[in-house]
């Protein structure tokens, strides 16, 4: 059997997208020799996640799709090669309009992963309706994920399996040598990250920068992620928000939003949750970090990062994606 994980193209670095590349690599050592694991890029021919650094652990499968024409001209069906009951597909939730009709209506095994629980709503009802109903599995980044799709859809309450991430702390580990930066991603709520900029312009210790992640590789991000102190979230309506404990694990204090998904681990001490749009609130909260940080040489507690490496182990990440093989039959 060749498992199938239907993965969206970006040049920039998505959180999600790394994370569909670990499951299917672990599927991968999981399941073989005697089945395969891929990534399936619809509608790219020469796509790679360059920005990831275990882009070579996976098979990698670009493909073009099938057109159809009504009510326009749109590639949206697999390809025949690809269509077979021996086959299992995993697909993410952007695409369960997309994808699960023509899955289910072709009687063919699939799961729906929901790393978004606020996005599983978007496009046709009917055809979302579908998908969700005849999924052999929905796979589900936290709790808070597990809710939305128990409130959307309360009938697959059975079929929902919870799949934790983990995170490389070869990478994302506490630095001695930390310097006087603030990092943030502009590429979240990045009206809300320029005003905050400015509200911070005359407040912040001269000696103190504001720097973005943008445009860099995973390992570059890692790099910068262990010299910085604070890390501002910007996140909205998340799953499980990835780059708040990227930035808690490698030892900075985490002020911000938790999107909801993210309150399973803004728990400890390491993490000042701030009220969405109160960019008052946020200005205050940062510069009080700083005055703690100075006054009182504070840092994140070593026994906190330690739990949070707990909760998302590669151990906790493994044994749930083999739980799940071994619900569809592949272990």
């Amino acid at each position: 059997m060749r498992l199938f994980w239907l993965c969206p193209s970006k040049r920039k670095p998505v959180g999600g997208i790394k994370i569909i590349y670990k499951h299917a690599a672990i599927s991968a050592n999981i399941i073989k020799p005697r089945h395969q694991s891929l990534i399936l890029h619809p509608n790219t021919l020469f796509y790679r996640a360059k920005w990831l650094s275990h882009i070579n652990d996976i098979s990698i499968l670009n493909t073009i799709l099938r057109p159809t024409f009504a009510p326009r001209l749109t590639f949206n069906r697999l390809p025949k090669h690809l269509i077979s009951k021996d086959n299992f597909y995993i697909i993410p939730e952007l695409w369960a309009r997309k994808f699960g009709r023509q899955l289910a209506e072709q009687k063919l095994r699939y799961a729906i992963y929901v790393q978004g629980g606020y996005l599983i709503g978007h496009g046709d009802q009917d055809a979302i309706d579908v998908a969700y109903e005849n999924a052999e599995r929905i796979l589900a980044i936290s709790e808070d994920t597990r809710k939305c799709i128990i409130n959307a859809f309360p009938n697959t309450a059975h079929k929902i399996q919870r799949i934790h991430y983990s995170i490389d702390t070869r990478l994302f580990h506490p630095n001695d040598n930390k310097e006087c930066i603030i990092t943030y991603m502009p590429r979240k709520l990045p009206e809300q990250s320029k005003l905050l900029r400015l509200f911070l312009r005359h407040h912040l210790p001269r000696h103190w920068t504001l720097q973005a992640i943008d445009g860099l590789n995973e390992l570059q991000t890692a790099a910068l992620l262990r010299k910085s102190r604070i890390f501002l979230a910007f996140s909205l309506l998340e799953g499980c928000p990835l780059p708040p404990l990227e930035a808690a694990l490698s030892g900075n204090h985490v002020i911000g939003y938790h999107g909801q998904g993210g309150k399973e681990y803004w728990t400890s001490d390491i993490f000042d949750f701030v009220e969405f749009g109160n960019l008052d609130e946020f200005k205050y909260k940062i510069i009080k970090k700083i005055n703690e940080i100075e006054t009182r040489n504070l840092h994140p507690k070593l026994s906190e990062i330690e739990e949070l490496k707990k909760t998302y182990s590669p151990e906790t990440e493994y044994n749930d994606i083999k739980i799940f093989l071994k619900s569809i039959g592949l272990v």
